[in-house]
């Protein structure tokens, strides 16, 4: 239940909240000074409305039971088509940024484009494994935090650029969402890596669900800011970055799906069919009725089920050994 009301708490804000923040942008936005003409009446209930989903949200993730306390590797087509659209986008959007926004501040855009170029490559490598099956990263984690140290240098940079101009007023809606995109990328970087996985699968949902939906507002809106020919305000995302929210969101929201539905198919004990399904032959019948009775005979008799065990040396090599 609790995994449903975050996924429904969650829709439900972004259906509140973008019609309000597209109001803002293309009805109530001074172009010249940043503030709404309203006096601030939509941020405040826009904030108050995302502050609720956003806290209900992760609450609902926090409670919830059957949450993934495993990972095992992923194998999903969609999964990998997305993470391969954010590596590229993310590529795109660090060469775009770079000719664009670097004279501003040409130092931290230039670390910026660097570790997004990184970032977006682990990505498509993240997008070949969940497309194959496999998870390189659990042997070589480090290159598994170049998105979370991307975060960090956008946040910083968000930062910077935000010091000097203190009057936009949606400010806050693009740096409350790159945090969330660090955590959820740090959060995703254990679970491969195989760091704290326990933790790590319920932390992918706390902040993976509220960054997909801060994404989603953010990046429509700006985009459709674009589109209308409305220009933008001084001090939101690096160019470019506004679309590639958008192909983060479907991309966390797709591996929130995948991993869950791994994690179901892991928890399920396999039955005894299966296991002397591949035991014996099927044109076999007779071998595999014995099969069936000696199964009947240990589960009642001996309270005994099929289990698999580790590979280990046989305590009668050794006894043989000392005889002879």
């Amino acid at each position: 239940m609790n995994r449903k009301s975050a996924w429904i708490i969650s829709a439900a804000a972004l259906i509140a909240c973008l019609p309000i923040r597209l109001y803002q942008i293309f009805c109530l936005s001074d172009q010249g000074t940043g503030f709404y003409t309203d006096g601030g009446t939509s941020t405040w209930i826009l904030v108050s409305v995302l502050a609720i989903g956003v806290i209900l949200t992760v609450v609902m993730s926090l409670c919830d039971r059957e949450a993934p306390k495993s990972y095992s590797p992923i194998r999903s087509i969609p999964l990998a088509v997305f993470g391969v659209l954010s590596g590229i986008g993310l590529v795109g959007q660090s060469f775009i940024s770079l000719a664009a926004d670097a004279g501003r501040n040409h130092i931290m855009y230039m670390i910026l484009f660097v570790l997004g170029i990184l970032a977006g490559v682990v990505l498509i490598f993240f997008a070949y494994d969940f497309a194959t099956g496999q998870n390189h990263f659990e042997r070589n984690p480090l290159p598994s935090l170049f998105p979370t140290l991307w975060s960090c240098a956008c946040l910083v940079a968000l930062f910077l650029e935000y010091v000097a101009v203190v009057n936009i007023a949606d400010n806050i809606y693009n740096i409350i969402t790159v945090i969330f995109l660090l955590l959820f990328f740090f959060a995703q970087a254990k679970l491969l890596s195989g760091v704290e996985r326990e933790k790590s699968g319920r932390m992918a949902y706390v902040f993976g669900i509220p960054a997909a939906l801060l994404c989603l507002l953010t990046g429509v809106a700006d985009t459709a800011a674009l589109a209308g020919t409305i220009g933008r305000p001084e001090g939101t995302f690096p160019t470019g970055l506004h679309i590639v929210t958008i192909v983060f969101a479907v991309y966390i929201l797709v591996f929130l799906a995948a991993f869950r539905r791994a994690a179901a198919k892991e928890k399920e004990v396999p039955a005894s069919q299966p296991v002397m399904d591949e035991l014996v032959p099927p044109e076999e019948p007779m071998m595999m009725s014995q099969w069936k009775n000696c199964v009947d005979l240990l589960e009642k008799e001996y309270h005994s089920e099929i289990r698999f065990r580790e590979k280990t040396e046989s305590p009668f090599a050794a006894a043989e050994t000392d005889e002879i």
